[in-house]
Parts: structure tokens; C-alpha cells; sequence
């Protein structure tokens, strides 16, 4: 009688193996391999807390600053430039909801590798209904100097009305700047616009802004915004119209405060960035420089 069972006890054993290792197999897909992710299948990634986490510390930020490199590869565009780099340093405020920003930032435009030409670029912001803007040590070509001879050295400012001009303010939704940073930290909260895609270390991550993220993200948004959410099918119409967008980088999360203290990025080998965050949460002083001229009536 013993001997009759042993077969089929074999096969059950066999069957249990194989469907231990295939769940297994499954189960370290979508925990590791996010690329691979089987949609089907609900399983809850370990990732889901890291990047709630520190998608809720973003929006708790009132203010950091910030230095590092951005480069732009334009060699695909074939109209004489290889890649612009620039070199920021900058403060960004947004306490109370306002957008205060002070900018300095190197430009390299880079023809070949003996054509290099270069522009400092100064931008602060104080308060909302006006920003100023410099330009300063500039070696350009002959043919482009004409065009920004007149706005060199010399703070220029931007007043309210001109910007209502420029932007024609014709937008679909009714809301001001305050309430577009209050939504966009009530979002950030509920529906993170990245996803933790790997862990490296404890406090080193993989992220990623795909179309799936970044439509759900903006969906919420400007639903909130306009007061009318986003349907499936205007989801879904979104969606499509990010097709290929993606970025990927990595993150590195300060172990005291959770807030990210370096982010490298790269969209789609288009633009790369690494960039150090610090100072966060800390008081700004930007303020408008003693004198400029309105650049409304250097134009007329």
C-alpha cells in the first residue's frame, strides 16, 4: 500500500516546488525588476512607502537652494551647436505659497571644441507681479552680439504688465499662484509624480517619471484646479500624448531630515542633470537690485 502512493507523492512534491519557485519568481519581478512588472498582478511594491515618503517631504518644502550642472544635447538638431551646459546656483522661496527665486547660472554653448562661446544669466524674482533679469561676461558670436548688446550688464525689469502681455492670460482654468502651489502640495501628497524604481543603498534610490505617473500626477492637478476631475477617457487622452516621455535618475535622501540632498537625471538622453539641494526650510533674502531699467520701454 505504501509503495501504490509513492508516485503520485512524487508529483505532488514536484508540483509544490515548481509552483513555490515560480511565485517566488513572480514575487522578486515585481519587488526588483520593475521594468518587468507583471500589470496583473497586485502585488505591493516595498518602493510604494520610499516614494510616498519623500514625495510627502517635497511638499513640505518652503525653501532650498541649489547649484550644479544641466546640459542639453543638441547635436541631433544639426543647426550648428552641440550641447548648451549650464552651471546654476540658485534659491527658490515659496513660503506662504509665493515663488521668490534668485538665479545665477554659467551658459556654455558649445559649437565644437574650438568654438565655445558663454553668457552669465541672472534672473530674481521678489515678489510675484515683477522679475529682473541680466546678462553679463558674454563671448558670443559677432552675428548674435547686435541682439544682446543693448540688454548686457544693466538690470532689466519685467513689470506685471508686460507679463500679462506676454503670457495673453487666456488659459483654460481660473486660479492664481498661490492656489496652483497649494494644489501642487496637496497633490504631491496623495499622488507622487516619480516612482521609486530600485533601492541602492538606505538612503540611495532609482526613480522614475514615465507617462503613467506623470499623467495621473497632472490629472490630479489640474482637476483640483479647475474643479472638474479628469475622466478615464481624458486620463487615457493624456496619456497618449506623453508617449515616450520618460525620465530616469537617481536620488540621494539626507537620513536626518528625508529631504533629497542630490538628484541626477537624464530625459531622454535629451537633458541630464545633477544637481545638490541643501538649505532647505531655511530663511531667504531676495530682494530687487538697487536699479534697473523697464525693459517695456527699452523695447518701444
Amino acid at each position: 500500500m505504501e509503495l501504490s502512493f509513492q508516485k503520485p507523492r512524487k508529483i505532488f512534491i514536484f508540483l509544490g516546488s515548481f509552483t513555490i519557485v515560480l511565485v517566488l519568481g513572480i514575487l522578486y519581478i515585481n519587488y526588483f525588476v520593475p521594468e518587468l512588472k507583471f500589470g496583473r498582478i497586485n502585488v505591493v511594491s516595498p518602493y510604494q512607502v520610499e516614494t510616498k515618503r519623500l514625495s510627502e517631504k517635497l511638499a513640505e518644502i518652503n525653501s532650498f537652494q541649489s547649484e550644479g550642472e544641466i546640459k542639453i544635447d543638441l547635436s541631433p538638431l544639426n543647426f550648428g551647436l552641440k550641447n548648451i551646459v549650464s552651471k546654476p546656483f540658485f534659491v527658490i522661496d515659496v513660503t506662504k505659497n509665493n515663488f521668490k527665486l534668485d538665479l545665477s547660472s554659467l551658459l556654455q554653448f558649445n559649437a565644437s571644441s574650438k568654438k565655445v562661446y558663454s553668457l552669465t544669466t541672472e534672473l530674481k524674482r521678489p515678489s510675484s507681479d515683477i522679475f529682473y533679469l541680466r546678462f553679463s561676461k558674454v563671448n558670443i558670436s559677432p552675428d548674435i552680439m547686435p541682439l544682446v548688446e543693448n540688454f548686457l550688464s544693466s538690470w532689466l525689469r519685467v513689470d506685471k504688465n508686460l507679463m500679462d502681455q506676454i503670457l495673453d492670460e487666456e488659459s483654460g482654468y481660473d486660479f492664481t499662484e498661490e492656489k496652483f502651489l497649494e494644489s501642487l502640495r496637496v497633490t504631491l501628497k496623495m499622488v507622487p509624480l516619480f516612482e521609486i524604481t530600485r533601492k541602492i543603498s538606505d538612503n540611495h534610490y532609482y526613480f522614475n517619471i514615465g507617462p503613467e505617473s506623470l499623467t495621473q500626477f497632472l490629472g490630479k492637478l489640474f482637476g483640483d484646479l479647475s474643479g472638474q476631475p479628469f475622466s478615464n477617457d481624458e486620463l487615457a487622452s493624456v496619456q497618449d500624448s506623453f508617449y515616450g516621455f520618460n525620465i530616469s535618475g537617481e536620488v540621494w535622501v539626507n537620513p536626518v531630515d528625508g529631504f533629497p540632498q542630490q538628484i541626477k537625471l537624464n530625459w531622454n538622453d535629451f537633458v541630464t542633470a545633477d544637481l545638490k539641494l541643501t538649505n532647505f526650510n531655511q530663511a531667504t533674502n531676495i530682494k530687487a537690485p538697487a536699479k534697473s531699467i523697464s525693459l517695456e520701454k527699452l523695447l518701444q
